[in-house]
């Protein structure tokens, strides 16, 4: 992570909290929308919609924060709510397709 990134996460616990609030708003105003995460970095909008009970796809092409990201899943007991994907970009449309596919059994 950057610094300013990690200057946050290290004194508050969270990123862009004011933003944070508004999206867990948006998910209690609609209790079956689901989320696609794309550039998840390392998970926080995927890990609060899944804590909350909803279906994510989170989308990371950067191995080290889809690492990360996976051991927040599995320390959160997610990996019910959450698919993960690591794109590479010159395949960035079949997976997107394959993703979108993929939407009814999430």
């Amino acid at each position: 992570m950057d610094v300013h990134v990690s200057f946050h996460l290290r004194d508050a616990g969270i990123w862009e909290p004011h933003m944070l609030r508004h999206f867990q708003n948006v998910l209690y105003q609609d209790p079956q929308l689901g989320v696609y995460d794309i550039g998840a970095n390392i998970g926080q909008y995927s890990l609060v919609a899944a804590a909350m009970g909803r279906k994510v796809v989170a989308v990371e092409p950067h191995l080290p924060s889809l690492r990360r990201l996976h051991k927040a899943i599995k320390l959160g007991k997610l990996e019910e709510k959450v698919r993960r994907a690591n794109l590479i970009y010159r395949n960035l449309h079949a997976h997107i397709v394959q993703l979108l596919q993929f939407n009814d059994t999430v």
